[in-house]
């Protein structure tokens, strides 16, 4: 069969994706990695295809690099896109969230939405109505589709496809979903993803339901403490991680001498946010005096405010985490679903 992956055209929302798509290929399916271009201001990476090719994958490339509607500032009306504290605390009071449940409730509110509303803004995008015409020119069996890039959904809506949520991070649209459903139309509140895709379904006349929210079922590869309690049809899957392909090198053939720790700080953040807040310094201060190795995936930009480094930290841009990973003892890292 004919399967076409969605995905928010970033690194980090990728790469989880690729043992899908391989263990797919394998199969003998016909495999696509459809997406935006992307655009040159770090949110979503501007050479997203070179990713999805060095994966050995297809990539398919839809429409032209646009700034993102709230990121970039790109659509008229982003302003009323922004999540407010104000909103945010109608929300709570009206579906009963309580302390427990605040961080869940935040995450997606003021992080998850903001990123989905980046390629699903009030007037569509010329870059995601080519990915709905690219599935119906390539007529997919199988969409498989990043949960903030859920335009995937409607395209699979367009085509007749079956079609599936991919979770790259722990269920918040889901926990959401099932919350407002719960609360009913006695909340006086609306779900702000439905409502948020609502303008693209409309123009291509699907409706907003929880099939185009939720998809058909979800590929869940998170052990279920990590997932905010749902009922959904979840599919679990074991996590295979993949980090990208390099020359493995000569230091990590070997066991260590001595303790080796990892510190890695994230690609996402890193690539849009200028400064380092001087948390690198604190970190690295930390593991001055201690007996360990300190391998540091950090690049310049996180190194700037960090003066001479200890003797024992060892500093390098990027190695791929499943070739360090099995070599240290412990890891310091900034808490993402990546690492």
């Amino acid at each position: 069969m004919r399967v076409m992956i969605t995905v928010f055209p970033a690194r980090a929302h990728f790469l989880p994706l690729v043992p899908y798509a391989w263990a797919l290929q394998s199969a003998g399916h016909e495999v696509c990695v459809v997406a935006p271009p992307g655009y040159p201001t770090g949110v979503a990476d501007p050479d997203f295809h070179e990713a999805v090719t060095a994966a050995g994958l297809k990539s398919v490339t839809c429409g032209q690099p646009q700034p993102l509607a709230v990121h970039d500032r790109d659509d008229p009306g982003y302003a009323a896109m922004l999540p407010t504290a104000a909103e945010s605390e109608s929300f709570v009071r009206a579906l009963g969230i309580s302390d427990e449940e605040r961080p869940t409730w935040d995450v997606f509110y003021h992080f998850t939405l903001l990123a989905i509303r980046d390629y699903h803004p009030p007037r569509p995008r010329q870059d995601v109505d080519q990915v709905i015409e690219f599935a119906r020119v390539w007529q997919p069996d199988l969409v498989l589709w990043d949960a903030w890039f859920p335009s995937g959904a409607v395209a699979a809506r367009v085509t007749g496809a079956a079609h599936a949520r991919v979770l790259v991070a722990p269920d918040y649209t889901g926990w959401v979903t099932e919350r407002f459903a719960a609360a009913g139309p006695a909340a006086g509140v609306a779900n702000p993803l439905a409502e948020t895709m609502r303008p693209l379904a409309e123009r291509y006349g699907v409706e907003v339901d929880d099939d185009l929210l939720l998809g058909q079922w979800t590929v869940n590869p998170f052990p279920a403490p990590m997932n905010p309690p749902t009922r959904l049809t979840n599919v679990p899957v074991r996590y295979v991680p993949y980090t990208g392909a390099s020359v493995m090198p000569t230091w990590l053939y070997a066991r260590p001498s001595r303790p080796r720790v990892a510190l890695s700080l994230g690609v996402s953040a890193r690539a849009f946010l200028k400064g380092d807040w001087g948390r690198t310094a604190k970190l690295l201060e930390a593991v001055a005096e201690l007996d360990i190795e300190v391998i540091a995936t950090l690049n310049d930009n996180q190194l700037a405010e960090s003066g001479p480094l200890p003797d024992n930290v060892h500093t390098l841009d990027y190695v791929p985490l499943d070739q360090l990973l099995p070599t240290c003892s412990a890891v310091i890292h900034h808490g993402s679903t990546g690492t």
